[in-house]
């Protein structure tokens, strides 16, 4: 049998593999319209029909397999989902009074805590009012909350010090989830100026305005044991991207460990046009797979 990872396979748009990334920051750069919340913007968040809550942590541990750069292995620490209705879920919103934080709104382009640690958290709250839905998701640890309407962040703002109230509030609103203990919140509030210090270290590659593109393509070294057992499957790495194009950092997003070393020594190896903001290039986390297929 003979391993096929085509060129072809590999040259699919970045642009359809970068929802998959597991970094996503909430905490960029968003472009925030001036004007006032609008009415029906105001009326989800503080009476919504249904709040529900989608909870995942996880813990990113150095490979246990060799590679010439840093790599990293994704661990999830659970995921807790729950939905809240009717004066259960209007009480949870007046608890958390997120209005006086979206409106007006302040852009998160630097979050007042530093990402700190090996512990990710994607915590988000999906409000239903109607027809009408929204999403906001909430960063504690680095002190930011931005809301989404149709997948599109609309509002940001820097909570800071206020993390740790918001998250007493949803704690108290969601009793089952264990996760909320193993979160620190922001301690410190964001520089008055810094809405327009430029952007974080790594951005959120949905706010790039030019998405990487892939310059040189290298196919992985199908492992010898794999293929005698039968192993096939897609190993999804996550790349990070430097301003030069070069990888600089991976981690298996979702792994098959008898392929995942041969995937990322691949993937270490190519080379991209970089992102770019404001013309200038920026590093980014985009989420390549890499597909191995024994016929």
């Amino acid at each position: 049998m003979r391993a096929a990872f085509s060129r072809r396979s590999l040259a699919l748009p970045l642009a359809l593999l970068l929802a998959l990334a597991a970094f996503p920051a909430p905490a960029g750069a968003a472009d925030v319209p001036p004007d006032s919340l609008p009415a029906a913007w105001a009326a989800i968040l503080r009476g919504p029909e249904r709040v529900r809550i989608e909870h995942r942590a996880n813990r990113r541990v150095p490979a246990t397999f060799v590679s010439k750069l840093p790599s990293w292995t994704n661990y999830s620490l659970g995921r807790h989902v729950e939905t809240l209705v009717g004066e259960r879920a209007v009480a949870l919103m007046a608890s958390l009074q997120l209005e006086r934080w979206l409106d007006p709104p302040l852009p998160p382009r630097a979050a007042p805590c530093p990402e700190v640690g090996s512990r990710r958290e994607s915590l988000s709250l999906e409000l239903t009012r109607g027809r009408d839905t929204a999403r906001v998701v909430f960063d504690l640890a680095r002190g930011t909350i931005v809301m989404y309407r149709s997948d599109q962040p609309i509002r940001g703002a820097r909570v800071g010090r206020e993390s740790a109230s918001i998250l007493r509030s949803l704690a108290e609103a969601f009793p089952g989830d264990s996760l909320f203990a193993g979160i620190r919140p922001c301690d410190r509030d964001a520089p008055p100026d810094s809405s327009v210090r430029g952007f974080a270290d790594v951005i959120d590659v949905s706010k790039a305005e030019e998405l990487p593109s892939v310059l040189r393509q290298v196919a992985p070294k199908y492992p010898s044991d794999a293929r005698k057992s039968g192993i096939e499957g897609a190993v999804m790495v996550q790349v990070l991207v430097g301003k030069d194009g070069w990888v600089r950092e991976t981690l298996v997003a979702r792994s098959i460990p008898e392929l995942d070393q041969a995937a990322v020594l691949a993937v270490e190896q190519w080379r991209f046009n970089p992102a770019r903001m404001h013309g200038e290039p920026v590093p980014v986390w985009v989420a390549v797979p890499v597909n191995f297929k024994l016929r």
